[in-house]
């Protein structure tokens, strides 16, 4: 657990397995300026509160070291109060514990946080993106896969990437939404890049007589390195 808080016993922590929960964002709303927008993870718990060390960091004298929650939970995103001291609404109700839905409003102390569902088709949108088929060379993404208790390793071509996620083609039926994995990006032009990703949709499509397989991932780890490569990779004009 983060520094500074008692989690209250009848909070659930600790690892999540299967969850199966669509794309979401959790966007900081601000009165002037830009918000800022935080994915969310399908197997990961999202800490908020002051210290650094949280997944979301807020100022403030109501805001206590580890706030607030939010935990994927079969099906569903889950928001919980950490025992904090001034405690959280959510659609200006106070509350302990509470199921979140497109375009909730929560308050923790000064500042307010929206919670959306993403289409699967814009989780790629939210920063600029590169279509890599018009791109050379190709960027290629590799990992290993668990088949008859064999790991085997597979490969896809990297179609379209951001720092959020990315849209692979493969010629073979190997993932499937909410399979998560160990991946490695790289091409001559990007340095290795590993990370952590989940598989948020999966598409099939017949190009003159043959089966591609179109799978959408979403980043749900990567070092600060692998996001400074490719941080650059997208940055770099071409």
């Amino acid at each position: 657990m983060k520094n500074g808080n008692h989690i209250l016993s009848n909070v659930p922590q600790g690892e999540i397995k299967d969850s199966l929960v669509r794309p979401a964002v959790l966007i900081c709303e601000k009165i002037h300026g830009e918000s800022p927008v935080y994915n969310l993870s399908g197997n990961k718990e999202f800490f908020i509160g002051q210290n650094p060390e949280n997944d979301l960091c807020l100022t403030g004298d109501d805001v206590s070291g580890v706030h607030a929650k939010i935990r994927p939970e079969e099906g569903n995103y889950m928001l919980y109060d950490l025992a904090s001291k001034s405690g959280l609404t959510l659609n200006w109700t106070k509350t302990l514990k509470c199921k979140l839905g497109h375009k909730d409003r929560i308050k923790i102390g000064s500042h307010t946080l929206i919670f959306e569902f993403v289409k699967e088709e814009e989780v790629f949108d939210r920063i600029e993106r590169i279509k890599t088929n018009n791109v050379r060379p190709i960027i290629t993404l590799k990992f290993l896969l668990n088949v008859d208790n064999k790991l085997e390793e597979y490969s896809g071509t990297v179609k379209d990437i951001n720092l959020n996620g990315a849209r692979i083609e493969m010629q073979k039926e190997v993932l499937h939404k909410g399979n998560v994995m160990e991946a490695s990006i790289s091409s001559s032009e990007l340095l290795l890049v590993e990370v952590i990703a989940q598989v948020i949709w999966e598409r099939v499509q017949d190009r003159a007589g043959k089966l591609l397989y179109d799978i959408g991932l979403q980043f749900i780890e990567m070092d600060e390195k692998a996001t400074s490569r490719l941080k650059d990779y997208i940055d770099k004009p071409r």
